[in-house]
């Protein structure tokens, strides 16, 4: 009885409108993703911010240890690591919200995070927590009030071991 609740719950790539997979495509463009971190996120263009992968139920940005991006320990600033870290749960919420059936807002209001190893290298940030998104956004385009989905990003260097992790609280509201 579960595992069919949590089957109708998950959302795949088919089940995408048009607008959340136009979304999905100007994201995992290089070009189009470079402008739109140009005209909306400058930092985040100029820290050298990646999609590796967007899909419905995966985000991956990657971030670059370079001078720019440096603190004076010789590793990277932990508010580059926090925008890394947000745009991997930010980006899948504007997807959820491109496939909402009413207008939706949405908005960070919260987050946590630890360190655990200094974060030298290229940094990639991995959220695999998209369901609850589209559970909030669901949740208020039929009841139009605030709902909030907690998001956790996690950071791995080349190892593959966990530099840091997030967690973001995004709050959802259906413009009626």
């Amino acid at each position: 009885m579960v595992q069919s609740n949590l089957h109708q719950e998950h959302i795949d790539l088919f089940e995408l409108n048009p607008n959340s997979k136009e979304f999905l495509d100007q994201a995992n463009s290089g070009l189009k993703y470079k402008l739109f971190l140009l005209a909306k996120l400058p930092l985040a263009f100029f820290t050298g911010l990646t999609v590796d992968a967007l899909s419905a139920n995966e985000c991956i940005i990657s971030v670059p240890y370079k001078w720019l991006n440096k603190n004076p320990f010789n590793s990277m600033y932990f508010a580059v690591l926090a925008m890394a870290a947000e745009l991997s749960t930010g980006l899948p919420s504007r997807v959820a919200i491109h496939n909402a059936e009413k207008k939706t807002s949405m908005l960070v209001t919260s987050l946590s995070a630890s360190y655990s190893k200094k974060a030298k290298g290229r940094i990639r940030f991995v959220c695999k927590d998209q369901q609850k998104i589209y559970q909030a956004v669901r949740k208020t385009n039929t009841s139009g009030e605030w709902e909030k989905a907690t998001l956790q990003s996690i950071g791995y260097d080349k190892d593959n071991d966990e530099v840091a992790r997030f967690e973001f609280e995004w709050s959802f509201r259906s413009r009626i």
